[in-house]
């Protein structure tokens, strides 16, 4: 059996209130089903959820999956530029004080941390106020063991790989034919379309 990997593009509803804060409800909820019946974890990465913060239903049901998840297995992944985005949100501290883990980029706005429990030490904060946003390099701070590191996520260690992660229509589709017509070297054919 396969795994599934459901991808939901709420781009089109973001606006639309009441519709949005429905299927995020139905979504959330159905995740968190599924997983506690089924056994299985979820990982549910929610980009830009400044964007989804101003919706009170979307942030009640993220609120109240984020105290669920670890019990299910599951985890989720809210995506922001920084913790100033979310200042006026209902629920903003429980959401914060229930994550597990926090990756922060390397930013001068660390002040903020401190307003909702984040605890940084010296060395965390020079890290965060001195590394160019350009390093590639992130700080995972682990809200339950109080531990973090710094970690380098510079992917272009993987080199021409690279390319099998490209999201572009081309390469998509470029991928999809070369799958058809060859299963078996599909991989070797496509770096060489793209390198050569």
């Amino acid at each position: 059996m396969q795994n599934k990997l459901n991808v939901i593009n709420m781009d089109f509803i973001e606006n639309l209130q009441k519709e949005a804060g429905l299927i995020a409800y139905y979504i959330l909820y159905k995740m968190l089903y599924l997983a506690k019946n089924q056994s299985k974890g979820f990982f549910c990465f929610v980009d830009e959820f400044r964007t989804y913060a101003s919706n009170e239903i979307i942030v009640d049901r993220i609120n109240y999956i984020i105290t669920q998840a670890r019990k299910a297995n599951g985890v989720i992944a809210l995506a922001l530029q920084d913790l100033n985005q979310i200042e006026d949100v209902a629920n903003t501290n429980s959401i914060i004080a229930n994550m597990g883990n926090y990756i922060i980029f390397p930013t001068d706005k660390i002040e903020i941390f401190d307003k909702y429990n984040i605890h940084l030490s010296d060395y965390e904060k020079v890290f965060l106020r001195d590394s160019s946003p350009t390093c590639r390099k992130v700080l995972v701070k682990n809200t339950i063991t109080k531990t973090s590191n710094i970690i380098d996520i510079n992917l272009s260690k993987l080199g021409s790989n690279l390319d099998f992660l490209s999201s572009n229509a081309d390469d998509v589709n470029l991928i999809k034919k070369l799958k058809e017509s060859n299963p078996q070297d599909w991989r070797n054919l496509y770096l060489k379309a793209k390198n050569g």
